[in-house]
């Protein structure tokens, strides 16, 4: 895979026509996977008429769930030719790779990867992270493209190009990929902070990130933003307000202004705004709240919310410059859009991507100036 051009060939030539598939089969579907995503893609598949068989894993904790029967995939009979079976595992923890294997070896052949089927029944998942059709990366190559080319190093780019060949289905192998690099704190950042760090770390959840910078450095002040009310509880008992450094520990969302938001609250490090949440929250621009107070390392990691978080840190991140470690993997377009913004700020800032989890998740941008 060398030019975006095959990767627009690879892209159209490996979609696969869920439309044809889902529609023509007159069997029930099996669903590999009984976790939230399994449940949401039988419901899916349901309210499309599309009737499910019952859902398969690995090693199963019960023998039904969601109102379907569970079945350990090694007692599945063989499959026969015409069985088709959706992947519905979608995280960090289990290469999907390794998962179609594991179907290859019970004779699964007409197996269906989650941007296989998500063009049909996406206007009933909704948003899941960076999940597209196969499509998408041929639509969006020139975006990409230009992405390419503000990577600093090789190793950047590669994985750019890796993760869009995965995500179109044409390099199922990099699922099992991730790089040795620790998140966030490493020497794509390290050496380009002062003796004495400034820091904001947007979604702190229950400040592991924060307390892993404070092993590593000095800290001055930090802003510590975490919405969700369970984890601010965790992060409030975690990090003393009483330590050397002086932690503002902030029960709100950043976006790009000040403003009232409707949250779903209680899923941990997945809480996220969302238009069905059951919770208010307050979001602020971070500029209205660190003001003219000296700031140079910002993390984001705000499901889906980077965009707008970094719109309103422009200011900071305009006069600061500060060292930014975004997390690119929670919305498809964050692959090109997170540098584009940054760049609409004329900061000059240099670029690196590296991917810290299965699946492509826990991809971080690196941006840094000397």
């Amino acid at each position: 895979m060398n030019s975006f051009e095959q990767l627009r060939t690879l892209a159209r030539q490996t979609s696969v026509a869920d439309t044809e598939v889902l529609g023509s089969t007159t069997r029930a579907i099996s669903i590999y996977g009984a976790g939230t995503f399994g449940r949401d893609v039988a419901a899916a598949l349901n309210a499309c008429g599309i009737p499910v068989k019952g859902f398969i894993e690995q090693a199963p904790r019960n023998s039904s769930a969601w109102g379907h029967p569970v079945t350990a995939l090694g007692d599945c009979e063989i499959a026969a030719s015409n069985d088709v079976i959706l992947v519905a595992v979608f995280n960090r923890l289990h290469p999907l790779s390794k998962i179609r294997q594991d179907l290859n070896s019970r004779g699964f052949q007409k197996i269906l990867m989650p941007w296989d089927y998500y063009g049909q029944l996406a206007d009933t998942l909704g948003w899941r992270y960076w999940l597209e059709d196969a499509g998408f990366i041929a639509r969006h190559a020139d975006e990409l493209e230009a992405a390419m080319s503000r990577l600093a190093d090789p190793i950047s780019r590669q994985c750019l190009m890796d993760v869009a060949a995965f995500r179109c289905g044409s390099h199922l192998n990099y699922a099992a990929e991730r790089h040795a690099l620790p998140q966030y704190f490493s020497e794509l950042t390290l050496p380009y902070l002062p003796e004495k760090v400034h820091y904001v770390d947007g979604g702190a959840f229950d400040g592991d990130t924060y307390l892993t910078l404070r092993r590593q450095a000095q800290i001055g002040q930090a802003w510590l933003f975490e919405p969700d009310a369970s984890n601010f509880s965790k992060l409030r008992s975690r990090v003393s307000e009483k330590s050397e450094d002086a932690s503002h520990l902030l029960p709100l969302a950043l976006s790009d202004r000040h403003q009232r938001l409707t949250f779903t609250d209680g899923a941990g490090e997945a809480s996220c705004v969302s238009a069905s949440g059951s919770v208010g929250i307050t979001a602020v621009a971070l500029d209205d709240v660190v003001g003219n107070n000296p700031v140079n390392f910002i993390k984001l990691d705000v499901e889906g919310g980077e965009h707008a978080a970094l719109l309103g840190a422009r200011r900071t991140i305009e006069r600061q410059a500060p060292v930014l470690a975004l997390s690119a993997y929670h919305r498809p377009e964050d692959l090109w859009n997170l540098i584009k913004v940054i760049d609409d700020f004329a900061c000059g800032y240099r670029f690196a991507l590296r991917q810290h989890q299965f699946n492509s998740f826990d991809l971080v941008l690196y941006a840094t100036r000397e």
